[in-house]
């Protein structure tokens, strides 16, 4: 049980209210300042101090810091790992950095999807498309054989998608292996052209 009696808690407990409070009303810039000293003055006094490391997350993710945003809710969640609540929270920030990652607005050279991709990995959350999009990223940055190397992955793992195959073939070709090129755009064409129940069609692969 916490100790009210104690005047440092009370404090402390006031002031991640009132971080909580900032928050509530959207106000994710001041609310992160404030739950930063909260952890702080937390981590003085020796006590569990998840509840701020979330309220930091939920503001980077706000803020669009989706890195900081991944490692404040896993450091809530190591020290509060059975919280449904934060878990859920965890799930939502993935799938931001995984939205951003396949965002078909999103540059192939973007500097930050390796960390982003790295963040997803290490977490044993990266799904085809960010595969795809760190194997597109290395591409463009004139790393072909790295980029094969996670194609060779999606197609093993994935063969019934057509967008592996046609970026292996792109990559491929960029390679100057017409032959295998030409044998992915052979994969690539027995493939459904949706993977949509509603027939979505999916966009055509570059290098």
């Amino acid at each position: 049980m916490p100790n009210f009696a104690d005047p440092r808690f009370r404090e402390l407990n006031d002031a991640n209210r009132r971080a909580q409070e900032l928050l509530d009303k959207g106000d994710f810039a001041t609310a992160l300042a404030a739950f930063r000293e909260v952890k702080e003055r937390a981590g003085q006094l020796g006590l569990d101090a998840s509840w701020p490391c979330w309220g930091i997350a939920i503001c980077h993710d706000n803020l669009g810091d989706l890195e900081m945003a991944f490692e404040s809710m896993r450091e809530s969640l190591q020290i509060d790992p059975l919280n449904l609540g934060k878990q859920a929270s965890f799930d939502q920030v993935v799938q931001h950095i995984r939205a951003v990652l396949a965002s078909s607005e999103r540059s192939a050279d973007d500097p930050s999807t390796p960390k982003l991709y790295q963040l997803l990995t290490r977490a044993g959350e990266a799904d085809l498309a960010a595969h795809l999009a760190m194997s597109r990223h290395l591409a463009a940055a004139g790393d072909g054989a790295g980029a094969m190397r996670i194609l060779d992955a999606v197609t093993t793992l994935y063969p019934a998608d057509r967008l592996g195959w046609e970026r292996k073939a792109a990559v491929a070709r960029a390679l100057g292996d017409g032959e295998l090129a030409r044998r992915c755009e052979i994969e690539a064409a027995g493939c459904t052209r949706t993977e949509t129940p509603f027939g979505v069609p999916r966009p055509m692969a570059s290098a």
